[in-house]
């Protein structure tokens, strides 16, 4: 019992410390999270124009990413495409999962080794989830009314799941963690440390 207690002390502390809104987190994130934007864009929509750029800082605070695209499907006073805005929360869509998931792992006791392992694998992963959720969202702010109603409604039930669910950004962190517990055989060391300290 107390070592699951310790386990669960100190997940909430390096959560709690990796999350919180340190001088300059934001900035790193963002840009990280652009750069990540304008990879997964050009790989998904590679004749689509785009631009990914950060937010005045008079803008909501947490809106700090946008990305510009031409909307083809919508003509403005001109006739020429309509650009669409479409703005992104880096720390909460990027950094929160990841932040997550790297106190999970450091928390676990295992050996050290395996734990690095881990996080390299799992950061990876969750990044990689990050690049789809990026493109779905953009997909589907794009997709026009002449797609088919399927390929329409995939997007829409996928940005639904990705974006705008706010527990997504905890679920994938959660069962990597268990994915790499189970994978290993970890969970067995895990559970005999638990139970017998």
């Amino acid at each position: 019992m107390k070592a699951l207690c310790r386990f669960l002390l100190l997940f909430a502390v390096l959560f709690g410390l990796l999350a919180w809104p340190w001088p300059g987190q934001r900035q790193a994130v963002g840009a990280f999270f652009r750069m990540e934007a304008r990879f997964a864009l050009a790989v998904a929509l590679p004749k689509h124009p785009f631009r990914v750029e950060g937010v005045p800082d008079s803008q909501p605070a947490t809106l700090d990413t946008k990305v510009i695209a031409a909307d083809n499907g919508g003509r403005g006073e001109n006739g020429a495409n309509r650009a669409l805005a479409i703005a992104f929360d880096s720390v909460s869509l990027d950094w929160i999962p990841l932040a997550m998931f790297i106190a999970l792992v450091i928390a676990t006791p295992l050996p050290w080794v395996k734990r690095i392992k881990a996080l390299v694998v799992g950061a990876t992963a969750i990044e990689l989830i990050i690049a789809v959720t990026i493109a779905v969202n953009v997909s589907y702010s794009l997709a026009s009314a002449a797609l088919p109603a399927w390929e329409r409604s995939t997007l829409m039930f996928a940005n639904h799941l990705l974006m705008e669910n706010l527990w997504f950004s905890f679920v994938p962190p959660l069962l990597l963690w268990a994915a790499w517990l189970a994978w290993g055989g970890h969970w067995k060391v895990f559970a005999e440390h638990l139970i017998h300290r």
